[in-house]
């Protein structure tokens, strides 16, 4: 019985009206591309396949991978896409942003165990249950 209610998200759009049909004026009166298609729809039809594929992506990778590695995957996406503005439109890249890189460079690293943060190994041994190294004993180790 959702149905009669997904309708009602489109009220909201009642607001816009205006501006819809500013952008339908303006979109079909951008430049023909393949002699009948005009620019801006072309552009926009291409945005929907490539973003229809990306959502199917993120559903593929959740159905095999665990949701830690798809957001890493995410988010390493996310950052080339900043890099690419950066670079493409001259987007100012602050300090800001160089402490961030550092940081998802770091999470990527660490977890995808190139780094091995201090302690990893033994933590990992004692909870599979093997005994610890008596001069290097980790508190969740002591019994």
């Amino acid at each position: 019985a959702e149905w009669p209610l997904r309708p009602g998200g489109l009220l909201g759009f009642l607001f816009s009206i205006p501006n819809i049909y500013r952008t339908i004026v303006d979109f079909n009166g951008s430049d023909v591309i393949l002699g009948f298609l005009p620019a801006m729809w072309g552009w926009l039809l291409l945005n929907v396949v490539v973003q229809y594929m990306c959502v199917r992506s993120i559903y593929f990778l959740l159905s095999e991978w665990t949701s830690l590695a798809v957001t890493l995957v995410t988010t390493l996406r996310k950052f080339l896409s900043l890099l690419l503005s950066i670079l493409l439109f001259n987007n100012e890249f602050t300090i800001t942003h160089w402490i961030s890189t550092a940081f998802v460079f770091l999470g990527s690293a660490v977890f995808s165990e190139l780094v091995k943060l201090p302690y990893e190994e033994e933590l990992e041994q004692c909870l599979e249950g093997k005994k610890c190294e008596e001069e290097n004993v980790l508190p969740v180790c002591k019994k």
